[in-house]
């Protein structure tokens, strides 16, 4: 081999470099989703959330910490479940991503959109709040063509 180089150090040299670029690539989109994702520039946060399936509904795990849960607000838009509540005490970006130029935002609620699945009906949804303030939103599934399931 030219230089010295076997192959094989050929070969993880350029390894090297991929696996290097790939780490890179994965911090700038974990960085561009997190925080695109997380807040919006109008002061609300998004709580983090998990939807889980059943075979006859969806149960809605909402993260509401820091919330002031007795305004809290559930409502359906067309296909999407809509999510607000007011946060017990206002909060700076700073207080949660440290001391940032030229990011002084104020976040005084949280307010978030999670689309429903086709299958949702959207008439008989039940809300309750757990300690800890998580949120439960319980969405019963439509039986197949349309109508309405028991319970």
């Amino acid at each position: 081999m030219p230089g010295g180089y076997s192959l094989h150090d050929i070969l993880l040299e350029e390894l090297e470099k991929l696996r290097k670029r790939i780490e890179e690539e994965i911090k700038r989109l974990h960085g561009v989703s997190r925080e695109r994702e997380s807040w919006s520039p109008h002061g609300f946060l998004e709580p983090l959330y998990h939807i889980y399936e059943y075979p006859d509904h969806y149960s809605i795990l909402v993260d509401m910490a820091g919330a002031d849960t007795a305004n809290m607000e559930v409502r359906v838009v067309e296909d999407r479940l809509v999510i607000e509540c007011r946060l017990s005490r206002e909060v700076s970006y700073s207080d949660l991503y440290g001391t940032v130029v030229g990011r002084d935002i104020r976040f005084t609620k949280y307010r978030h959109v999670i689309p429903l699945p086709p299958d949702a009906d959207t008439e008989r949804i039940d809300v309750k709040i757990h300690p800890g303030k998580i949120v439960e939103i319980i969405v019963p599934k439509r039986c197949p063509g349309g109508e309405r399931g028991s319970g």
